[in-house]
């Protein structure tokens, strides 16, 4: 309302106005919502709901006394056990000292300022305010955090490609493919072909037989080698 009035004399838009004030409106609204569910348990809640009578005149006599600092004690009406045990809990929330007097019918509470302890004041937001806002509840408290999952251990590092073994160049590949690659092996003629062909799964004699018959003819090598690796393997005397 009130910046609507500054508003108006500064000749804001009506409609920028009306925007304006309802933005606050349910930031307020908001800030209250807040406020109420950190003072108010869900229990005092529904009280002021059901029965909001006592609790507006329960609010104005502690107001009252409140706002009377030479006033040091106040006796409260007659009531029950249920009502009483949510009269202590509001009065906490003010800062009001109580105790219990006088048996049943007769027991009531009496407010009092406690000595040494802060002036007792009114809340941000009364209890018959918080039950008539919507939606208004306790705070949940915030769930715990996770801990965190360790680390996965470092894969260890991918072993080298072994090389192809006899085996695998006899029974996986056909014979004119088989024949090239081995043949592009012993044309090389150098001193690491006998440990590249041995690695593979053939025997070193049959290597070095085959690379004397490299040069003058290579298909021939080849079936030298496959030949005495085959003799060797199977046992057969060379």
């Amino acid at each position: 309302a009130a910046y609507g009035a500054r508003a108006a004399a500064y000749g804001v838009p009506t409609q920028r106005r009306d925007l304006a004030s309802g933005i606050a409106a349910v930031g307020r609204r908001s800030s209250l919502k807040h406020a109420a569910a950190q003072l108010w348990s869900d229990e005092l809640l529904t009280w002021a709901r059901k029965d909001p009578r006592r609790v507006k005149r329960l609010e104005k006599e502690l107001g009252a006394f409140v706002a009377d600092s030479r006033r040091t004690a106040h006796s409260l009406r007659p009531m029950r056990r249920a009502e009483r045990r949510k009269t202590h809990a509001v009065c906490e929330v003010y800062g009001v000292g109580t105790r219990s007097y006088d048996r049943s019918p007769e027991r009531h509470i009496r407010i009092l300022r406690e000595p040494g302890a802060p002036a007792p004041s009114l809340p941000d937001v009364l209890l018959s305010e918080a039950a008539a806002l919507p939606a208004v509840s306790v705070l949940p408290e915030p769930a715990p955090a996770l801990p965190e999952a360790p680390p996965s251990p470092p894969k260890p590092p991918r072993a080298p490609p072994r090389p192809p073994s006899y085996d695998q160049y006899v029974h996986n590949r056909p014979h004119a493919a088989q024949t090239a690659l081995l043949g592009a092996q012993l044309a090389q003629e150098d001193t690491g072909a006998v440990d590249r062909l041995a690695a593979m799964g053939f025997s070193r004699r049959a290597c070095e037989a085959a690379l004397l018959n490299a040069g003058q003819d290579e298909t021939a090598a080849v079936e030298l080698l496959l030949t005495r690796s085959t003799e060797e393997l199977l046992g057969v005397t060379v």
